[in-house]
């Protein structure tokens, strides 16, 4: 008896798995991204600069196109991603309006950080050269002091 309950159990299961399934057009749509794809963003992978622990960094002339933008006024949008050293990704979204910096920072990712979103608004992007490397800061930032963007070791 309990095998046949199984059975019709097991059974049910199987036919109810195979009936149709009626698709929503209202329902979100799930998106598969394809290999290469930065899974961090909607953002194309060409507007990604990636920076490892190791110092090297990914993209860097898409970087430097956007410096040039920000210099000429004109409006541009990138990501950056710094990775953990437990290979957590940390990435943050900057976009210049052609007058101001927004960046938005997210670092819900961090297994081992705090976490979260936070968002700052700056007026100007400045780079400070040594012999060993050299820093991207966003400064004049509304309650924030300056934002460490990138190191680029020499």
């Amino acid at each position: 008896m309990k095998r046949l309950a199984a059975l019709i159990l097991t059974g049910s299961l199987i036919v109810s798995g195979c009936r149709d399934v009626q698709v929503n057009e209202d329902s979100p749509q799930i998106t598969v991204q394809e290999p290469g794809e930065n899974a961090f963003s909607a953002l194309p992978t060409e507007d990604v600069i990636e920076s490892t622990t190791s110092g090297e960094i990914k993209n860097m002339s898409r970087f430097q196109t956007f410096l040039e933008h920000a210099n000429e006024k004109e409006p541009d949008h990138i990501q950056i991603v710094q990775f953990t050293t437990e290979g957590d990704p940390i990435s943050r979204d900057l976009q210049f309006d052609g007058t101001e910096f927004k960046s938005v920072l997210n670092s819900s990712r961090d297994r081992y950080g705090s976490g979260g979103i936070s968002e700052a608004v700056c007026s100007d992007i400045t780079t400070t050269e040594t012999a060993e490397r050299i820093d991207y800061q966003l400064e004049g930032c509304v309650n924030t002091e300056e934002i460490n963007l990138l190191v680029v070791w020499k």
